[in-house]
């Protein structure tokens, strides 16, 4: 028999995501480091990231990370590295020194 319907194949009902549990786990070991020591980005990433908090709360946290922006994009990074390869030994030289001559 070659695919179709097959009685019990499949995924089993309330069966759980690994991703999900790792998640979880990774979440449950952030907890154990004191609020006092975190930075207010890594609180605000802590609290959108934890599945306890109620959803409002997160969503708001969320919304604050990603309008501060603070991580570059790549066409930041890119613009950085191009600068600083047009320094240097790569820079333009100076432009002839243009005299009139009698």
């Amino acid at each position: 028999m070659k695919g179709g319907y097959r009685f019990g194949a499949g995924r089993p009902k309330g069966a759980k995501n690994k991703n999900r549990t790792k998640a979880v786990e990774k979440v449950g070991n952030q907890a154990d480091i004191p609020i006092e020591n975190l930075e207010a980005h890594e609180y605000l990433r802590r609290v959108w990231n934890d599945p306890t908090v109620e959803p409002a709360l997160r969503i708001r946290a969320a919304e604050i990370i990603v309008r501060a922006g603070g991580e570059k994009g790549k066409k930041d990074v890119k613009a950085e590295r191009a600068a600083r390869a047009g320094a240097g030994i790569f820079a333009a030289s100076r432009p002839p020194n243009l005299k009139v001559v009698e």
